[in-house]
């Protein structure tokens, strides 16, 4: 396949179609490309924005990406997931993106689910084998654990939440995007902290038997949260 050097068209890899990552390459260079196909993301959480996460990433040609969530596909998940269908609902979250992502990208990326809580054994090595980690939660409990995970193992963690809630006002779209390099500290230290860390930090450390002090409340419960975007 002929090289044109200097250009977003240069070829990444022998065989490799010219096309597939031509406008990104010629965005930002051909080194960038290669670095991101060198890329290992961890991405905690596949609902709404974790979906959406996991789907730009594989199409960008990240070179390995595992989706780390055990919870399944609701009805009420299907106005705004990318990378499912109605025929998914009552699967894990998890593998249903995991599988439309490598479908994406089959020859170029690999693209692994794992369907347990964050704080599985399988979850954190995956964590701790990554370039980056992601986390598109709804809890505190696991965006704190791995805001420690990623101080501890010195990697860099994107944060990403966002929602409806309601206001003296209205509605209002509420964004809380976080970004922490190595060294920078974890989320309670060095961003701000999280709006219950002591209710997070119990949920976190309770054993699995043991009795909730909080009621589980559905997602329309929870304080003045009215809906997701």
């Amino acid at each position: 396949t002929a090289r044109r050097t200097g250009t977003g068209r240069d070829v990444l890899a022998a065989g490799e179609p010219e096309e597939d990552f031509s406008r990104l390459a010629g965005a930002t260079s051909v080194a960038s490309v290669r670095a991101i196909r060198e890329t290992h993301v961890a991405v905690v959480g596949a609902g709404r924005n974790g979906s959406r996460m996991v789907q730009l990433l594989a199409g960008a040609g990240f070179g390995r990406i595992d989706v780390i969530d055990d919870d399944v596909i609701e009805s009420s998940n299907l106005d705004a997931m990318d990378c499912v269908v109605r025929e998914d609902v009552g699967c894990t979250k998890a593998s249903r993106v995991a599988s439309f992502a490598h479908r994406l990208r089959p020859e170029q990326i690999v693209v692994a689910s794992i369907e347990k809580p964050v704080t599985a054994e399988e979850a954190i090595a995956a964590i701790r084998r990554c370039t980056i980690v992601v986390t598109a939660v709804d809890a505190d409990s696991p965006r704190l654990f791995v805001s420690l995970l990623a101080a501890r193992y010195l990697l860099p963690h994107l944060d990403i939440a966002c929602g409806v809630v309601r206001t003296t006002t209205g509605r209002r779209l509420a964004g809380d995007i976080r970004f922490l390099l190595p060294g920078d500290g974890c989320l309670h230290c060095a961003a701000g902290g999280l709006p219950d860390e002591s209710r997070a930090r119990r949920e976190l450390l309770a054993s699995p038997r043991a009795l909730r002090l909080e009621p589980v409340l559905a997602w329309h419960e929870e304080g003045n949260r009215l809906g997701s975007l």
